[in-house]
C-alpha cells in the first residue's frame, strides 16, 4: 500500500484502486516495486519496464500513464526511488508521466524528496550521515546536515523540519535555521506536509492541521 495526505492508492488482488476507483488500464503483480508520492506512482516490472501513472489524469477509471524502460534489479524503492548504474546512484524524481534523473555522488542508504529539497541519508567513513539538498538545479547544492532522517515539508524557500515538540524552520537561500516554533504534538519521527490549507503533521496515528491564530 501507499499512502500520503494528498493522493492514495490501494493495491488489491493485482488491482490499483485509487480513491475506491479501480483504474482499469494498469495492472498491478505481486512482484512489482511500487512507489507513489504527492507527484505520482512509479510501478516498476521485472520484465525491466515502469510505468509512471498521473493520479491527477484519470478519465473513466482510465489513467494517464507512460512506460520507460529501467533495469528491474538497479531499483530500490525506500522512502524514495534509488538507481543504482555501476557505481552511481540516481534520485528518480516522478511528476505525473515525467520524470527527473539527479545524480548522487555518495554511498546512498535512503534518501526523501519534496518541493525541489532532498534528504539523503549516506554513509561516511562508516559513519551514518543525513544531508539536505536543493535539487531547484541539475547539480545538487548542500542546505545543511541533520542529526537523523527526517520527514519535511517545504513551501518556498522554507524547510519544516519536525523535531521533540519543536518545528525547526531553515531557509533554503541562506542555508541555516531561522525559526523554532513550538508544537507539542511533534516528534523527531513525525511527517510534515506543507498544504494550501496549512502545516500537516502525522504523528503516530494522529493527524493535525497547524495554523496561525
Amino acid at each position: 500500500m501507499g499512502y500520503n495526505f494528498v493522493k492514495c492508492f490501494i493495491v488489491l488482488k493485482e488491482k490499483l484502486i485509487f480513491n475506491n476507483n479501480t483504474i482499469k488500464n494498469v495492472t498491478i503483480e505481486n512482484n512489482n516495486k511500487i512507489f507513489s508520492d504527492y507527484y505520482g506512482i512509479m510501478v516498476f516490472n521485472e520484465n525491466n519496464t515502469c510505468i509512471k501513472i498521473n493520479p491527477d489524469a484519470i478519465i473513466n477509471n482510465n489513467a494517464d500513464f507512460d512506460i520507460m524502460n529501467c533495469f528491474y534489479p538497479s531499483v530500490n524503492v525506500e522512502d524514495a526511488v534509488l538507481q543504482q548504474i555501476g557505481d552511481k546512484t540516481f534520485l528518480l524524481i516522478l511528476n505525473g508521466t515525467s520524470h527527473r534523473t539527479i545524480p548522487l555522488e555518495k554511498n546512498i542508504k535512503n534518501a526523501y524528496y519534496r518541493h525541489n529539497v532532498v534528504l539523503v541519508e549516506y554513509i561516511e567513513n562508516n559513519n551514518v550521515k543525513y544531508s539536505l539538498y536543493s535539487t531547484k538545479e541539475y547539480k545538487i547544492k548542500h542546505i545543511t546536515d541533520l542529526d537523523d532522517f527526517s520527514y519535511f515539508g517545504v513551501n518556498d524557500d522554507l524547510i519544516f523540519i519536525p523535531g521533540e515538540e519543536v518545528i525547526k524552520v531553515f531557509s533554503i537561500s541562506s542555508n541555516k535555521e531561522i525559526l523554532n516554533i513550538e508544537c507539542k504534538q511533534c516528534k523527531s519521527h513525525s511527517k510534515i506536509f506543507y498544504t494550501n490549507a496549512g502545516i500537516v503533521l502525522y504523528t503516530d496515528g494522529n493527524v493535525y492541521l497547524l495554523n496561525k491564530k
